[in-house]
């Protein structure tokens, strides 16, 4: 049974010749399913007519267009075959029967989409090898963060993104006062510290590699034995490559991100902690992003609170962390 696009328009139907509106339908005049509506133009109501002889008339919009043993055609409402006959009855069975060969040929459908369109999904799949590439390279880098990379999962888990100090002053008897807490900044992006096993996205490319190069391979078999039953490796393939669009999405949004992160101000990591040696190694990393000698982060950091002391007229200025 092949089945076609699901009627939309009552004009569709009502121009069929053997179309004849509230023709009654039974078990005994009924023969089979022809194709499914659904209709939103018009008021339907089911013929179906049950063993007390009265006639369903549910209003519906979505339903089955139905042949009848005298080649006529009626309408059936979409739950009324079920809910009025048992299982076992002719009716429930054709409709079980036609819902499974529908959801066979979508599936068959979309693997055909993509072994129809298997160069440019080929190209896709090109695109998001260079994407995996720069996505590792990225976590690659960041190894050199340390310590810094726990402290940013955490916050990442908190949505804690202020960057905060505490700014300290003496008195006039040379004792240490606290003053303020300033915040400095928003961390970026820390959606990138989630601890995802960004190894498993080159994994999840070659799972499409594979699917793609198995729906050609069992679209020659089809081609050789149209009568071969494919049903489960259909089903097994269109799950493996039901996942590229949105394993594309999530991919060009991880790299969107790793590109604004990179683009913000990487100062924020050398506050993270108050552990010097922490902060050095958050230095590191945006001296390495600008292409500096990473010799240079002592100083820098030295250069960096000094610009916060003037900032805030103070003498002192401790990270508020707590983490």
């Amino acid at each position: 049974m092949e089945i076609n696009s699901t009627i939309q328009s009552y004009e569709d139907i009502s121009s069929l010749e053997m179309f004849k509106e509230n023709k009654e339908i039974t078990l005994d005049n009924f023969e089979n399913i022809l194709i499914d509506y659904d209709i939103r133009d018009t008021e339907l109501r089911c013929c179906l007519t049950v063993e007390n002889g009265h006639k369903c008339g549910q209003i519906h919009q979505k339903g089955y267009l139905v042949l009848l043993k005298d080649s006529t055609y009626s309408l059936m409402g979409g739950t009324c075959g079920r809910t009025k006959f048992n299982a076992d009855s002719k009716i429930s069975k054709n409709i079980s029967s036609f819902e499974n060969e529908r959801r066979r040929q979508e599936k068959l459908g979309r693997l055909y989409d993509f072994i129809n369109n298997k160069e440019r999904y080929q190209g896709i799949i090109q695109q998001l090898k260079i994407i995996v590439g720069d996505i590792a390279a990225f976590y690659q880098e960041i190894r050199i963060l340390g310590l810094n990379l726990n402290i940013l999962n955490s916050r990442y888990k908190a949505s804690d993104r202020a960057v905060l100090i505490k700014t300290y002053k003496y008195d006039d008897k040379r004792n240490l006062r606290y003053q303020t807490t300033e915040r400095i900044g928003y961390l970026q992006e820390l959606n990138l510290f989630d601890g995802k096993d960004v190894g498993s996205y080159s994994v999840d490319v070659h799972k499409l590699v594979i699917g793609l190069k198995n729906a050609c391979e069992l679209d020659e078999q089809i081609k050789q034995n149209p009568k071969i039953r494919v049903d489960k490796r259909v089903n097994d393939l269109v799950r493996d490559l039901s996942h590229f669009e949105s394993l594309r999405n999530e991919l060009l949004e991880r790299k969107a991100s790793i590109e604004r992160f990179k683009t913000s101000d990487l100062s924020l990591l050398c506050y993270l902690t108050p552990s010097f040696h922490v902060r050095e190694d958050g230095a590191k990393y945006l001296l390495k992003c600008k292409g500096r000698s990473l010799s240079k982060a002592d100083s820098y950091l030295g250069n960096k609170d000094k610009f916060y002391l003037d900032k805030y007229g103070c003498d002192e200025i401790r990270v508020k962390s707590k983490y």
